[in-house]
């Protein structure tokens, strides 16, 4: 079935899709003069549109739960909501369980997942599937990027890979604006 030719015509828009998207991310890394925001603002937003979901959020831990710091296509209710009432990890949230596994976390339907038991951050959210991977710094979660869709749907392979390159490219960028920053008051995880 793979190798009917349309199915390899889509593998290859979507993989030079994928590769563009990461060489404008490394672009903006590299003219990003020590500011990390302009490079989370490119990346949920590329994450959304070529992981074919609804919206994206980055969260970042500021030592009592985990507040957005950057996100794409969400309602600004849904914003005011998680930063008023910080994400404490727990594997109740897709956020908390990537936090405290330090690993991917795909939910392809959060109403299936027995461990997701806050209805009510679900419903303001109104997320049906998800994906959540963890920006892990000397060993500890310092930021989870999220991925979401409104209906229950699994993220493929490779949109769980693409992510999985931002976040690493997330983590690259704050190293490399770290030092820069050092000075000025922190802009984000410093």
């Amino acid at each position: 079935m793979r190798d009917d030719p349309e199915t390899k015509s889509t593998e290859l828009e979507e993989t030079r899709a994928h590769l563009a998207a990461t060489r404008e991310v490394l672009n903006v890394i590299s003219t990003s003069r020590g500011k990390l925001q302009p490079v989370l603002d490119l990346i949920v937003s590329t994450a959304t549109r070529l992981c074919e979901a609804d919206y994206s959020l980055f969260f970042q831990d500021f030592g009592d739960g985990f507040i957005v710091t950057a996100s794409d296509n969400a309602r600004p209710e849904v914003i005011s909501f998680y930063n008023a009432n910080p994400l404490v990890p727990t594997h109740g949230t897709i956020v908390g369980r990537a936090a405290l596994t330090k690993e991917v976390v795909h939910i392809p339907d959060f109403l299936a997942d027995p461990d997701h038991n806050t209805p009510d951050r679900r419903r303001i959210a109104a997320v049906r599937a998800g994906l959540g991977v963890p920006l892990i710094q000397d060993g500890k979660t310092i930021a989870v990027m999220t991925v979401l869709r409104t209906e229950a749907k699994p993220f493929t392979d490779r949109h769980i890979n693409l992510v999985e390159t931002f976040s690493e490219q997330c983590d690259s960028c704050n190293r490399q604006c770290k030092p820069r920053r050092a000075a000025r008051k922190p802009e984000l995880y410093a």
